[in-house]
C-alpha cells in the first residue's frame, strides 16, 4: 500500500519496497534471553500523546473496568499529568521500561491499549491485538489486529478487549525480515551508480 500511495503522489525517482526495519530490530530483541515470568499481566497500557490528555478521565474509567477483570500494567510516561492518571487507573504503574523489557511486557500481553504508532507496529509483528487510541493515523498499513477508535468510544470497546484476551491467539509474524540489509544494499547500489 505504501508503494501505491507514493505512486499516486507522483514521487520522482525509483521506488523500492525494502520492508520495515522495525521487524529486524524486534526479532533481535525477541530472541534475547527475556524473562517470560517477570510481567504477570494481560493488558499493557502506554499513553503519551498530548492530544490524549483531555480524554484521560474517560480512559482511566475504562481501564478501571478492564482492571476489575484482568491485571493491567502501565509503564507511565514521566509527564505528571499522565503519571497522575496512571495512578488513578488501578493498574500496576511502573517507570518507563527499556526496549528489551518492554518487548518482554508485550509478549506477556493478551491485548495492548496505546496511542503510540511505534508500539502498534511492534504489536502487529508480535500478533498482539491492539486498541489504538487515535482519532486518525498516518499508518494505513495497520492491519486487522489493530482497532482504531475515537477516544470517547473507549468504554464501548472493552468487550473487544475481553474477547481478545480470552482468545490468546497471537503469533509473531516475521514477514519482511531483512529490511535493514536490503536498505543498505540499495544505498550501496545508489552510491555506486552516482560514482559512474
Amino acid at each position: 500500500r505504501a508503494v501505491v500511495n507514493l505512486e499516486r503522489e507522483h514521487v520522482r525517482g525509483e521506488i523500492y519496497m525494502a520492508g520495515n526495519s522495525i521487524v529486524d530490530a524486534l526479532k533481535e530483541v525477541f530472541e534475547w534471553n527475556l524473562d517470560p515470568d517477570r510481567w504477570k499481566h494481560q493488558v499493557l497500557v502506554t499513553l503519551h500523546r498530548r492530544e490524549t490528555w483531555p480524554h484521560l478521565p474517560e480512559i482511566v474509567k475504562a481501564i478501571h473496568t478492564v482492571n476489575s477483570k484482568w491485571p493491567v500494567l502501565w509503564p507511565a510516561h514521566p509527564n505528571p499529568i499522565v503519571q497522575a492518571a496512571a495512578r488513578e487507573s488501578g493498574a500496576e504503574v511502573v517507570e518507563p521500561l527499556s526496549h528489551k523489557k518492554f518487548v518482554s511486557a508485550m509478549r506477556n500481553s493478551g491485548v495492548i491499549i496505546t496511542d503510540s504508532g511505534g508500539v502498534v507496529e511492534e504489536a502487529q509483528v508480535l500478533g498482539i491485538p491492539t486498541l489504538v487510541l487515535r482519532e486518525e493515523t498516518d499508518r494505513p498499513e495497520w492491519g486487522e489486529l489493530s482497532l482504531l477508535t475515537s477516544l470517547d468510544r473507549l468504554p464501548f470497546q472493552i468487550d473487544r478487549v475481553n474477547k481478545a484476551i480470552t482468545a490468546q491467539t497471537q503469533r509473531p509474524n516475521w514477514e519482511g525480515i531483512g529490511a535493514g540489509a536490503r536498505i543498505a544494499d540499495l544505498c550501496r547500489r545508489w552510491l555506486h551508480e552516482r560514482r559512474r
